[in-house]
């Protein structure tokens, strides 16, 4: 009996490595489409960045300084700006 099962255990080792080698290609396939628009959105900072130092002379501190502030400019322009504009079709 145990020949046997040895027996099958070695037909169906070529199995067990095709299905790990599927596995394989999928997890690799899956890393690549969650890597490659990381990768690119990445790039794509960097050069605003580069162009933002090379052509504008803004560095890299000053606009994280900026980014920080975002929030609270952007509640500032929607008070002065937006609000009442609201207000007013409210009062109608």
């Amino acid at each position: 009996m145990k020949i046997g099962f040895q027996i099958s255990m070695m037909t169906s080792e070529p199995i067990v490595v095709i299905a790990a080698l599927m596995i394989l290609g999928l997890l690799l396939n899956w890393l690549l489409q969650v890597l490659k628009p990381t990768v690119i959105t990445a790039l794509a900072i960097v050069g605003i960045v580069f162009c933002l130092q090379m052509f504008f002379g803004i560095d890299p501190a000053t606009l994280q300084q900026e980014i920080v502030h975002l929030p609270e400019r952007l509640w500032e322009l929607w008070q002065q700006f937006v609000a009442p504009q609201i207000q007013a079709l409210l009062k109608r």
